[in-house]
């Protein structure tokens, strides 16, 4: 089950043909810069509509053209199999199509195909600013949960609609936005704090038995709106945030302001940790992100892994592929230079990545 094949048309640097993946696990091969990363964005993609590398759609277009597409033929756990096809052209909206449908609004593909990848832009979900790591913990939350990508839709536009009066000095209209800001804002904060606690059970669990040391790491989770325990109680504080509000032309207390820190013995685990620790964390959330989801839908997501094992020591590298969840496919990227057969299973299919060409490799020594 998984992606059968993929169809690719002035994606990146890859060439305009079609790549067929026949098993579970796929390694990808090949140099810096040949187009290995190209193929698990063109993947995600599909998956989600959006690229985890770029804002703009238009960098995904071949330098040069004006147009481009990738096309892929998914086959579901049940055995239901479908046609995703996104089409890019400059300057205008990309156009998602299902089985030759239109697709309005990417919502209606957010959970169609779960997918998880890990990548080194995943190192912001440890160390970066509070803005990255939201995002994590909200995509988390939106793999499972439709009406937590209601709130958040719900919220932000509300949240603009505030702002937009703060700024134009409109103060009619505040007490609206703050009764409909506290409700979604509100239900978002509870959400957080019950992800947060189950979620820690298998990122702990995940954490110690791979980084090897003795004590766990901890989630914390700070609320802007933490001495709050029901919707009024926002009012109310947004009411108090009134004057700053206006000092600033902006909403400075809710959920988007909130922060997320991982702390080890009660230390704050950025401060402390060496920078393979830092890189280690970051993997590990994604590995509990994909298990967790498993455990909240009874479904396997895919794995895309782009050059994950170079990073990590031998030790490590065998706790790491050891610990990964089970995937309804697994697409890996290797350099030439790295003992990638080791990890093979013998349902393994590898494949040249070399300017651009996908290609199946039965004979990788020939490097």
């Amino acid at each position: 089950m998984g992606f059968s094949s993929l169809r690719f048309f002035h994606f990146r640097n890859l060439k305009d043909v079609t790549v067929r993946f026949d098993s579970a696990s796929n390694f990808l091969v090949g140099e810096n810069g040949q187009g290995k990363s190209n193929c698990l964005e063109a993947l995600y993609f599909l998956c989600y509509g959006a690229s985890f590398r770029t804002l703009a759609d238009k960098d995904l277009i071949l330098t040069g053209e004006t147009k481009a597409a990738v096309q892929g033929w998914y086959q579901s756990p049940d055995g239901v199999e479908k046609e995703i096809e996104i089409i890019l052209t400059a300057d205008e909206p990309k156009e998602i199509r299902v089985d030759g449908k239109r697709v309005t609004d990417r919502r209606q593909i957010l959970q169609s195909i779960p997918c998880v990848i890990f990548s080194h832009e995943d190192l912001e979900f440890a160390v970066g600013p509070p803005l990255k790591k939201r995002r994590f913990f909200n995509q988390t939350l939106c793999m499972y949960d439709d009406a937590y990508l209601d709130l958040l839709r719900h919220y932000q536009r509300v949240l603009r609609q505030r702002n937009m009066s703060l700024k134009q000095r409109r103060r009619e209209l505040l007490p609206v936005y703050n009764e409909r800001l506290a409700e979604y804002g509100f239900a978002i904060q509870k959400k957080r704090q019950e992800l947060v606690k189950n979620f820690s059970r298998v990122f702990q669990d995940y954490f110690q038995r791979i980084s090897g040391l003795p004590s766990p790491l901890s989630i914390v989770y700070r609320p802007s709106w933490h001495e709050c325990d029901e919707p009024a109680a926002c009012v109310v504080r947004l009411e108090a945030g009134m004057e700053q509000d206006h000092l600033f032309r902006t909403t400075t207390s809710g959920p988007h302001p909130d922060r997320f820190l991982y702390t080890y013995e009660g230390r704050d685990f950025s401060r402390i940790a060496s920078t393979g620790q830092i890189r280690l964390l970051s993997i590990i959330l994604r590995v509990a992100q994909a298990r967790f989801f498993t455990d909240c839908t009874g479904r396997r997501p895919l794995l895309l892994l782009d050059d994950v094992l170079l990073e990590l020591d031998g030790e490590k590298r065998k706790r790491f592929i050891h610990e990964l969840p089970p995937a309804e496919q697994a697409f890996f990227t290797f350099l030439p230079v790295e003992e990638y057969r080791s990890y093979a299973v013998p349902s393994t299919s590898i494949y040249r990545v070399r300017e651009g060409r996908i290609e199946p490799w039965s004979e990788p020594e020939i490097y």
